[in-house]
């Protein structure tokens, strides 16, 4: 395993930081920073969910806690999302997101936004909107379905 500093340096330093090199991912660094927390931890693939019973964010890797702490800070987007599932491209290195708010009517639907972002916090922001939208959407044309909602 890679060795990660303990304090993270402050937000800002720079747009892409490297696990290798001791940074931490930052919230208002760009989607590469994300990809590059996720490639770090020897994977493609990470993720962050909601555990009821321990009534808190659950991460993938401990490389995503800063994830998780942004999102148990947040009172205006985070409504307990279920899940939130992120895979690097394999070509491209494009951040692929699928976001889940409440399936409680049923698998989540949704389409996919592709869309440029200039932080990892307006892409899952954005993710997690688009998600809550599809579920209310859902519901309203009386569909047994849940929300969820693809970003790139």
């Amino acid at each position: 395993r890679l060795a990660r500093r303990t304090t993270p340096p402050p937000c800002g330093q720079s747009s892409r930081r490297w696990f290798s090199g001791g940074g931490d991912l930052c919230m208002g660094d760009d989607p590469y920073a994300l990809a590059t927390a996720i490639e770090n931890t020897g994977l493609r693939r990470g993720f962050a969910v909601w555990d009821l019973k321990a009534g808190e964010v659950k991460v993938s890797d401990p490389a995503l806690n800063p994830l998780k702490k942004f999102l148990e800070a947040d009172t205006v987007d985070y409504d307990k999302h279920e899940a939130m599932f992120f895979e690097v491209g394999r070509h491209t290195r494009a951040l692929h997101g699928a976001f889940l708010a409440n399936t409680t009517r049923g698998q989540g639907c949704g389409g996919i936004r592709l869309r440029k972002y200039s932080t990892v916090e307006e892409y899952v922001r954005d993710g997690m909107r688009l998600a809550t939208g599809m579920g209310r959407k859902s519901a309203l044309a009386g569909l047994w379905a849940g929300g969820g909602k693809g970003v790139i």
